[in-house]
């Protein structure tokens, strides 16, 4: 059988499954080479799913790097019609194929130009089924090779589109995809430009609309995610018909008039049949506040279990509070929607810091009256005030919270109110479900007595936190208290290029990597204390810096 990528809660595949993973596609080449009658089975599992062309184009024999040691490869000789009788062999039995941008720019464009030869008007691969990730532009016509009425899941790359002969080219190349592969129904497009670290959620561009036209002939789509590029409310009301549509990703563009301080209701014009997107299941939004509430209040999305609202532009966090509020209203009181996951992201610098310092509750307040989410996220350039009872409040409006997501933020700013130590003592003792915590910088200063520090055994997985610690923290201290409410954490630290509190900037942090070790230390104790007991115990006194067995 196919080894198996199982995902954690995050959606990340776990180093130890995909360590498996390897161990089992090993178990099956050596089976491979090793019989006859097991080559072929085994040989259709490997070939099943690859995530390197260069893995499958190393059958000829001559395909090798340019020179020696260069990361560009290339046929150094023609393709014999011997080999290519082998690759068809192989071809027939890739279904998927996965593979980043990096690893395309890899193979000189001389081995799409012979491969094309050889390939006629026929598929490189006949029977792919899921596509991921190929470049979509003028220099990469080699995508034709690939494309095959049998695929399923595609998923493209824009790059940067700039000048006017890309978006002509980059047309046409989609219209021939439409064409050659009907019947997608998992598309998902990307435009090439990474985030800003220091700026989450900021891209350089989006795609303009007309782009998007030759998706009309995808009347099959499941899931749809255009990433930055532009869904207007032509492209919107053509979607909002499809019977089978339970994903949408995207930034809406709807011409809406933004009432400012009227009444936020006011634009409702019946732009959406109530029937719309009735089969919507996860709902990701990028596009202006009132434009985002408009969406949601006159769509008859009724099923939606996913819900994410990032605001383009920066307004004002009063009205921003308000639009939120609206949307929020709309979801509890009218559609009563099983939303359990929550993300709200704001991602621009606040022009109105200093005038009124908001609080996260500000934001948070009207998503605390949806009572069944169980994995919520708050994305702030500059995370507002939080406070203990801020997040008590939250612990005691979602019962069910597996997952809760506040970061902070690598970049300076002036003193705000962060929670103390409690707070982890609360999520410990009455959130039996949570699996995973994010929070901003806590003050080490509030940290009880060790005798003081309760015993709570709960299962939390993962946890992020940027300790505000001085020269004089004790971080055995610190690691005590954590292993005590949390004795199966993974701790996971904030970026490593941030050497300074975010308090005071002036101020160096010890390693944070030491606690992590800690912690570490304490569970391999625990998990290993059997065989510790059965070390003899050394009566002589320990040599200096040496860890004897009397510790254990």
């Amino acid at each position: 059988m196919e080894p198996p990528i199982l995902s954690n809660a995050e959606g990340t595949v776990a180093e130890e499954q995909e360590e498996h993973r390897r161990e089992l596609r090993n178990t099956l080449a050596c089976a491979a080479r090793s019989c006859r009658a097991l080559s072929e089975p085994a040989l259709a599992v490997l070939w099943k799913t690859i995530d390197d062309v260069t893995h499958l184009l190393s059958v000829f024999p001559h395909f090798r790097p340019c020179l020696s040691g260069s990361i560009i490869f290339m046929f150094h000789h023609d393709i014999t019609d011997s080999a290519w009788r082998r690759f068809q062999t192989y071809a027939p039995i890739v279904k998927v194929l996965q593979q980043s941008i990096s690893r395309w720019e890899r193979i000189s464009k001389s081995v799409w130009i012979a491969l094309a030869r050889r390939c006629g008007l026929s598929p490189l691969l006949p029977n792919l089924e899921v596509l991921s990730t190929i470049p979509l532009g003028y220099e990469s016509p080699y995508i034709t090779i690939f494309l095959t009425p049998t695929l399923r899941r595609l998923t493209l790359n824009y790059g940067e589109l700039n000048y006017a002969e890309d978006h002509y080219s980059t047309r046409a190349l989609f219209r021939s995809i439409t064409k050659t592969s009907p019947d997608v129904t998992h598309l998902t497009l990307l435009n090439g430009v990474e985030e800003d670290a220091d700026y989450p959620g900021r891209t350089k561009d989006v795609a303009v609309a007309y782009e998007l036209q030759p998706l009309k002939r995808y009347d099959g789509l499941q899931s749809l995610d255009v990433g930055d590029s532009i869904l207007d409310l032509d492209m919107l009301q053509w979607l909002a018909d499809l019977p089978d549509l339970h994903t949408l990703k995207g930034t809406i563009a709807m011409g809406c008039r933004d009432v400012g301080e009227d009444d936020l209701s006011s634009d409702d014009e019946g732009r959406f049949d109530e029937g719309s997107f009735q089969h919507l299941k996860t709902l990701a939004l990028r596009g202006k506040p009132h434009e985002l509430g408009v969406f949601l209040r006159e769509t008859g999305v009724s099923i939606l279990e996913t819900l994410t609202l990032n605001i383009l532009d920066p307004v004002p966090p009063a009205l921003l509070c308000r639009h939120l509020t609206s949307c929020i209203r709309s979801i509890v009181d009218h559609k009563n929607l099983p939303i359990q996951d929550f993300t709200l992201k704001y991602c621009h610098e606040d022009e109105y810091e200093g005038r009124i310092m908001y609080s996260v509750m500000d934001f948070a307040r009207p998503v605390l009256t949806m009572h069944v989410l169980k994995r919520v996220s708050f994305l702030f350039y500059k995370l507002p005030s939080l406070t203990d009872e801020d997040l008590a409040q939250m612990i005691d409006a979602w019962p069910n919270l597996t997952a809760l997501s506040l970061p902070g933020t690598k970049l300076y700013y002036p003193k705000r109110a962060r929670p103390t130590a409690s707070c982890l003592v609360a999520f410990a003792q009455r959130c039996p479900h949570l699996r995973t915590l994010t929070l901003p910088e806590i003050e080490t200063r509030t940290l009880p007595e060790i005798s003081d520090m309760p015993y709570v055994n709960h299962p939390l997985h993962r946890l992020q936190v940027w300790w505000d610690m001085s020269r004089s923290t004790d971080l055995r201290k610190l690691a005590i208290f954590v292993d005590r409410l949390f004795p199966c954490v993974i701790f996971h630290e904030y970026s490593k290029e941030a050497s300074t509190s975010l308090l005071n900037p002036d101020r160096p942090l010890p390693k944070e990597d030491k606690l992590s070790d800690c912690l570490r230390a304490m569970q391999e104790g625990r998990r290993h204390c059997g065989l510790l007991k059965l070390l003899p115990r050394a009566r002589a006194a320990p040599i200096a810096g040496c860890v004897s067995p009397t510790v254990w």
